[in-house]
């Protein structure tokens, strides 16, 4: 019997989670334990980015709502910084309707498949533009954004559950595509393009590894991580695995799935 529930919801968070240490995927998604990290543990270094990215992103919603943002930008340069790039080099997005911060759910193999937008952009052309705002100091990098699991399931979700977010008539992959703007560098986007050999790609994706996490029967089956060196420093989950050992207060990503934004729409069907 598979430990994860029927109800389990995958994201591109988890799955990229479990890349990286499918044990650190089973104690956070599957037994959602809390980290053991004291209460008032310091920020780090790695924390403080954590929350500045955040921040951003809240920064670049409030303005969507048409809502004052100058008091957000008070006691931090690097953020005055990123939203100067943001005001004088944004990115070039079409026109049409815009929703900020959506969630989209759809089912997938008998569990749910989310994903949580920063925007999306639906032209009078029929055309679907996915946004995504980046703050990782690392340049953008083609291929590895294409080959992500960001860009796999947010294309996947919108191209097989558009007709409940927008109108009646579903977007075809072909009318999708995915933008990623980034603080430290504004003039250089990421624009991927989706289509149908695409989508089936990332379905059969999808499935591999869905049904790779699904088969796993025991604890002892979510095996830690290989790469000790890169991913256990910075995991609040490591005093699990190793004794007498605390963990950071925030879990590192760069795709920042976790804010707590009161989303515009949440679908599912």
């Amino acid at each position: 019997m598979s430990l994860i529930p029927d109800q389990f919801q995958f994201s591109q968070s988890c799955l990229t989670l479990f890349d990286q240490c499918p044990r650190k995927f089973y104690l956070r998604d599957v037994k959602k334990l809390a980290w053991p990290a004291p209460v008032t543990h310091q920020l780090t270094e790695q924390d403080a980015k954590i929350r500045r990215g955040q921040a951003f992103h809240q920064l670049v919603y409030q303005e969507a709502l048409g809502l004052e943002v100058s008091p957000l930008l008070q006691q931090d340069e690097k953020l005055k910084q990123w939203w100067v790039n943001y005001t004088v080099t944004p990115p070039d997005l079409p026109a049409g309707e815009h929703l900020s911060e959506v969630e989209l759910s759809v089912p997938f193999e008998g569990y749910r498949l989310t994903a949580k937008y920063d925007r999306l952009i639906f032209t009078p052309s029929g055309e679907a533009v996915i946004v995504d705002w980046k703050t990782s100091e690392s340049p953008p990098k083609y291929n590895q954004l294409k080959e992500s699991w960001q860009t796999a399931v947010y294309c996947y979700v919108l191209a097989e559950g558009s007709q409940h977010l927008y109108g009646e008539t579903a977007i075809s992959p072909a009318q999708i595509s995915f933008v990623y703007w980034y603080a430290e560098y504004p003039a250089q986007p990421v624009v991927i393009a989706y289509h149908e050999t695409f989508h089936q790609h990332v379905k059969a994706k999808l499935q591999n590894a869905i049904q790779k996490i699904t088969q796993l029967r025991t604890e002892a089956d979510f095996t830690k991580t290989e790469k000790k060196d890169k991913e256990c420093p910075q995991c609040q989950y490591r005093s699990y695995c190793r004794q007498g050992e605390v963990g950071h207060g925030i879990d590192v990503e760069d795709d920042i799935e976790t804010i707590d934004f009161i989303a515009l729409a949440e679908i599912e069907f």
